[in-house]
């Protein structure tokens, strides 16, 4: 029986992935649009490439280990690797807090309370 690779298939889609989502990023560089449109298709769709790219190298990933074939799980681990990659901006926002400031118009009350308070 002849085995089936689709590890490649998980790495050319991964790969593709992280091209496009890096042509949304440094596009504006290479005069193909203003630098606002490849921040909100940044915005927009990074995180829909990244899910693209996982569920394709985990789903590669199982099928590769139930049949056995362990050597081409390796490009399976990189296709996610790189899923992972793109990810990145939405998992460091998920573990560091964002700062959060109070809003402008509570500020000079703030301020005043500050003034007037002993320390």
């Amino acid at each position: 029986m002849k085995r089936i690779d689709l590890s490649n298939t998980a790495l050319f889609v991964a790969t593709m992935c992280i091209s496009i989502a890096a042509l949304m990023m440094f596009g504006s560089s290479i005069n193909l649009w203003e630098p606002i449109v490849g921040f909100k298709a940044s915005r927009n769709y990074n995180n829909i490439l990244g899910y693209i790219a996982i569920a394709t190298a985990i789903s590669t990933l199982i099928l590769n280990l139930y049949s056995k074939q362990f050597k081409f799980a390796m490009k399976s681990l990189i296709a996610l690797v790189l899923g992972l990659v793109i990810l990145s901006p939405t998992i460091a926002s998920i573990i560091n807090e964002p700062t959060r400031y109070p809003a402008i118009k509570t500020l000079p009350l703030i301020l005043k309370h500050l003034r007037h308070s002993h320390f």
